[in-house]
């Protein structure tokens, strides 16, 4: 605890049980907000995905294979995702490159249901926990850090992810934004303190 550095005796607060369980009522009432999210290393996400067999594959597995590098590679949201039609889709062998749009969904194709945003999403989740057990984390975010440590700008970041403001990205999504000091130990040190007996 932070409190325990301006104490004159900050193994007598460690060890009260009382000021113990005083925090655990206040932790369970309303947790901490984290101000650091760490980086989150996707590569046994990518190497799971690497392991998929090519010509067995179930169409689930493709679906979430590709679900997963859209997301990443287009910083798209499952609701996005979804929103992709078949149609819309080119290969461009000569650049090896994929051409879609997302439109607005439709309920049905020839009988058939779209896969939902939920689908998608619920691939993504599975494939995140390869690389994190963090809930609640995005996949677009994840991508737009990883394109800041890369050098792109974040203007090109903001509007590629299609954040609302760089503000927001910055302040909600952006991960690694803090860096991992004792803020504590470094603005406040005992010698700067001036303890009465």
């Amino acid at each position: 605890m932070t409190v325990t550095h301006l104490h004159q005796d900050p193994n007598s607060l460690r060890t009260n049980v009382n000021v113990n369980e005083f925090v655990t009522v206040l932790l369970s009432q309303a947790p901490p907000t984290r101000l650091h999210k760490p980086t989150i290393n996707l590569s046994p996400t990518f190497h799971h995905l690497q392991q998929l067999p090519h010509t067995t594959c179930s169409s689930s597995q493709l679906q979430a294979k590709l679900a997963f590098l859209l997301g990443v590679t287009c910083f798209l949201r499952p609701s996005d995702l979804q929103r992709i039609p078949y149609r819309s889709i080119q290969v461009s062998p000569n650049s090896a490159s994929l051409y879609f749009e997302v439109h607005a969904p439709k309920e049905k194709r020839n009988r058939r249901l779209i896969i939902k945003s939920f689908t998608v999403k619920a691939h993504i989740r599975r494939l995140l926990r390869f690389s994190t057990s963090e809930p609640r984390v995005t996949l677009r975010s994840i991508a737009s850090s990883f394109a800041l440590q890369a050098g792109i700008p974040l203007d090109d970041v903001v509007t590629m992810g299609n954040w609302t403001s760089s503000k927001t990205f910055e302040s909600h999504y952006r991960r690694e934004h803090l860096a991992t000091f004792d803020f504590t130990n470094t603005l406040v040190s005992l010698g700067d303190l001036e303890l009465d007996d």
